[in-house]
């Protein structure tokens, strides 16, 4: 039952290691559908509340404007553009950082602090490995004796 621990903690060891090695070599293609997305989303800007509400949402928070420029939004730039988000907004006041950019910013921030979480994981599932296998290899022993 322990080496069974052991064998299902290795192969979820080796599936994480996996995911983390693919999401490293496709972190370009990552980056481009992130772009795309975004590109087509902030096409319904005016059409559809819920893409409003969530542009809004994000041009406050991460204090930029648009997926790729103010071009986006056709000459109605929304207030969410602006500092203190007055009731007209004009390209001249408003954020000058995109979106996309914004958000891939945000993204190498945080990424270390991922790397760090998922090494440290990793190290645990090692050690309990370990303490797996050893106690295993003990009752093995025992029982031949």
């Amino acid at each position: 039952m322990i080496m069974a621990f052991s064998i299902l903690l290795t192969v979820v060891l080796i599936c994480e290691l996996g995911a983390a090695i693919a999401a490293y070599v496709y972190r370009s293609k990552i980056e481009s559908a992130l772009r795309t997305a975004a590109t087509n989303s902030v096409d319904k800007y005016f059409n559809d509340t819920e893409v409003e509400k969530l542009w809004d949402d994000i041009q406050s928070n991460l204090h930029c404007c648009g997926a790729n420029s103010t071009d986006d939004f056709r000459g109605k730039i929304p207030s969410s553009c602006c500092e203190n988000k007055p009731t007209t907004c004009d390209a001249a006041h408003a954020y000058k950082i995109t979106c996309i950019d914004a958000l891939i910013n945000k993204f190498k921030e945080k990424i270390v602090y991922v790397g760090v979480t998922g090494i440290i994981i990793c190290f645990i599932e090692v050690v309990g490995i370990i303490f797996g296998c050893c106690p295993a290899q003990s009752i093995k022993k025992y029982e031949v004796v």
